[in-house]
């Protein structure tokens, strides 16, 4: 069965690397050779080992590959340029996870009810300089979890179903110090559900009032005033 996986996956990528990935690749001279595998053969063992085979690190997949799929990625180049051909196909990973989002089927039983909220992805302590993804994690405060911390957020718009979890409609990834309701205020204001609920951070009258405009309702915590007793 994996076998078969695999030559799926491969044939997937292989069509959708001819179509548009590679637009979306950038490109080096040949002095910057590095090995006869192809760009989609190294596509195919990521997503292959990490859909299939339970592989999270590169180093592990690099390994697993060598050791049990060797014949059929018989070009397999040494583990760190695996890792710099892996890295340098960022865009088309990208690229390729909004080709995947926009083929999932809209379940049936999804409501017209918008949920949404973010969390902390933390790459390293916020008393230690960040050495992963440099220009996009920086330090911030979650007030969630009451603690500093160094690295990115994740925000999430899904929509609400009946039993079951709610289908993810949007993800995005912010440094860490952009504020939820920046991150999330351009697609709240498109989207035509007729009730978001979210939390505090998203309280905001301005925005409120052009989401009810469109016929979305934003229900949100009342945000407590310093110095005022708590409602119960």
């Amino acid at each position: 069965m994996h076998e078969l996986k695999l030559i799926q996956l491969y044939c997937y990528i292989c069509e959708e690397y001819n179509q548009f990935l590679r637009w979306n690749v950038q490109r080096f001279s040949k002095n910057n050779f590095e090995g006869q595998i192809s760009d989609e053969e190294i596509l195919t063992i990521y997503l292959f080992c990490l859909c299939y085979e339970e592989k999270y690190k590169i180093k592990s997949m690099h390994q697993h590959i060598e050791k049990y799929w060797h014949s059929w990625f018989p070009n397999l180049p040494a583990y760190q340029t695996f890792n710099h051909r892996i890295n340098r196909l960022a865009a088309a990973f990208t690229y390729l996870t909004q080709r995947l989002t926009q083929a999932f089927y809209l379940p049936a039983d999804c409501l017209t009810i918008v949920l949404g909220d973010s969390m902390p992805i933390l790459t390293c302590s916020h008393k230690r300089s960040g050495k992963v993804a440099t220009p996009l994690t920086n330090k911030a405060y979650c007030a969630t979890k009451n603690m500093h911390y160094y690295g990115v957020k994740l925000h999430t718009l899904a929509l609400k179903r009946a039993h079951t979890l709610p289908f993810p409609c949007f993800l995005a990834i912010t440094p860490a110090s952009v504020h939820d309701l920046t991150a999330l205020r351009s697609v709240l204001e498109k989207s035509y559900a007729h009730m978001s609920v979210l939390d505090k951070a998203y309280c905001d009258k301005e925005l409120q009032q052009h989401m009810l405009a469109k016929g979305n309702t934003l229900l949100t915590p009342m945000k407590e005033k310093k110095g005022m007793p708590l409602i119960r």
